[in-house]
């Protein structure tokens, strides 16, 4: 058996080595174990900085998608709203802390906010844009703390509650696919996005709204409603409705746009559709003026969007009229060849464009007779016409005063204004008693690319008329033609677009074609893609969008130049 000191031998170490080895072991692991533990420590340091960094995103982001009045920050008040301190603010998204788990371990951290409008120095409301800073931090361990900082701009375009969809209702449809008003109560009704109904009422009293506003097509404003609250049982939908029993027939343009409570404003919906009672109201303001061997008639301009035309009744004995003249399309006319002494009756009808015809006006009477009066007034002097402006498709006529010469004197009733496609006629009347006090006139019907000749005279209050001036002409400018861009802004649906004129009703494709039934729709893909309808004659038009299961309509105004109409 072997010894100890030869086992000792055969190891090749001595009890001394032996014991010098572990001595050296055991400093060395002493001298390694601080360096485990910074090692230890850097990496929770960065795992805590990765976190901080997730988390500064993700806060940003959830802001960047509140409505632009929740943006604030407060860190005194935490709990009024709108406040980013709040931890009951946004369903709980936000508040000053955020608590990360893992396991059994848990750490948290800290969220600092602060909103700034700018530039630098603006009032609240007044700004371009909100600066938001968020700063992520955590009590230590592990040291040293290192703040996440991140910093982002939100703009005021994107302030206001948006108006998803737009109603008004009762339409009739007409001819397969004009849609026109025939109630008497039209109901306005603007349904806000979900995402946006918090910010109708951020912060509390007072509240937000939707603003109604009907306009007559020539821009005049018919009604005006401010409606902050929603239907019960349905938060985002707000209605207004708009009686129409003393409106004239014609086309409108029913508008609605939803503010917030710090009174931003969201994206305009336009509609514009006709409305149609049926027959016109009866005329009114008739008067009959006796002359020499002649009546001179005149009356109020009937109201009525789509009259055509009028008729005028004439008879010898009081309600005893017949037919007289039934195209008239002034509201003046001058009935001659009559017998001086006989008593004549009239009464005036409004004809509508559907051949509708107006109860007819009050009765009234004259007795022509030779007139004290013989002379007649002095002609018009320096008339022109030219056209009204470039780009109009009007022609203005000028004149100088026409002076009454009568002995006693029966004083001026007016201008008769007389227009032709020729120089030698044949004449149609635009205006029968024109104010006597007038010196210019709009011939707003001369139409686009168009020639037209004109003649004038004075008459007085005895029947009496002037010479015609001489004969002066004019042309309007071509017709201009616009680009309509329809936008699709939405950023995971396709719109689907048409496109019609509202007072023609005629459909146009994306060359210009006019056509009188609805061509196939129009594709415009997600995320900021455009479709351009060109070559349009000036007017409104009704855009059509389609996406998903909705239908939104837009107003598109090219009445002074090429318009972008934008979908959501």
């Amino acid at each position: 058996m072997p010894s100890l000191r030869s086992c000792r031998r055969e190891a090749g170490l001595s009890l001394v080595e032996l014991l010098v080895t572990v001595v050296l072991a055991g400093m060395v692991f002493a001298a390694m174990v601080p360096m485990f533990l910074l090692a230890q420590e850097t990496n929770a340091g960065d795992n805590m900085r990765t976190t901080a960094l997730q988390l500064a995103q993700d806060k940003l982001e959830k802001i960047r998608q509140l409505d632009y009045d929740e943006i604030a920050a407060d860190p005194a008040n935490p709990d009024v709203l709108p406040n980013l301190y709040s931890t009951s603010f946004g369903g709980g998204q936000f508040g000053p802390t955020f608590v990360a788990s893992s396991g059994s371990a848990s750490k948290t951290f800290h969220i600092d906010y602060t909103v700034t409008p700018m530039p630098a120095g603006a009032t609240l409301g007044a700004e371009e844009y909100k600066q938001v800073v968020v700063d992520v931090y955590w009590d230590p361990p592990p040291s040293p703390v290192k703040h996440v900082i991140l910093q982002t701009n939100v703009y005021r375009q994107y302030a206001g509650p948006q108006i998803v969809a737009f109603n008004v209702s009762p339409l009739e449809t007409v001819g397969g696919d004009t849609a026109r008003i025939t109630g008497w109560s039209v109901t306005l009704e603007a349904i806000i996005n979900a995402a946006d109904i918090a910010a109708m009422n951020a912060g509390g009293s007072p509240s937000g709204y939707v603003r109604f506003t009907v306009n007559a097509y020539n821009g005049s404003q018919v009604t005006y409603q401010e409606v902050a609250t929603p239907v019960v049982g349905q938060p985002g939908m707000y209605r207004a409705t708009w009686d129409t029993t003393d409106a004239s027939d014609g086309t409108y343009v029913f508008q609605a746009v939803a503010v917030s409570r710090n009174g931003y404003e969201g994206n305009t919906i336009s509609v514009a559709y006709p409305l149609e009672h049926g027959a016109p109201a009866a005329p009114t303001g008739l008067v009959a003026i006796p002359g020499d061997q002649s009546i001179y008639l005149t009356w109020d301009a009937s109201p009525a969007g789509d009259l055509d035309h009028y008729e005028l009744w004439r008879g010898t004995a009081s309600g005893a009229e017949s037919l007289l003249v039934g195209d008239l399309t002034v509201s003046s006319y001058e009935d001659t060849g009559l017998t001086n002494g006989t008593t004549y009756y009239y009464y005036v009808k409004a004809i509508d464009t559907g051949g509708d015809a107006s109860p007819p006006s009050s009765e009234v009477s004259a007795t022509p007779s030779p007139q004290a009066d013989g002379e007649p007034p002095t002609v018009p002097g320096s008339f022109t016409a030219a056209k009204n402006g470039d780009g109009q498709p009007s022609i203005r006529l000028d004149w100088s005063a026409s002076v009454d010469q009568g002995t006693p004197m029966s004083g001026l009733l007016g201008y008769q204004i007389e227009r032709a496609s020729g120089a030698a006629g044949p004449w149609t009347q635009l205006e029968a008693n024109y104010p006597p006090s007038a010196v210019f006139y709009v011939d707003a019907s001369a139409g686009w690319s168009s020639t037209w000749y004109y003649r004038m005279r004075a008459v007085d209050n005895a029947g009496n008329a002037s010479a015609y001036t001489d004969v002066r002409s004019a042309t309007t400018d071509e017709q201009p033609e616009y680009r309509l861009t329809v936008r699709n802004n939405h950023t995971t649906m396709t719109v689907f677009v048409r496109v019609q004129n509202v007072t023609s009703g005629l459909w146009y494709t994306t060359t210009g074609t006019a056509l009188t039934s609805p061509p196939a729709e129009v594709s415009i893909n997600k995320k900021g893609k455009t479709k351009v309808w060109s070559n349009l004659p000036s007017g409104v038009y009704n855009v059509f969008g389609r996406y998903g299961s909705s239908t939104t309509t837009k107003l598109g105004d090219l009445t002074a130049g090429p318009q972008t109409v934008e979908f959501p």
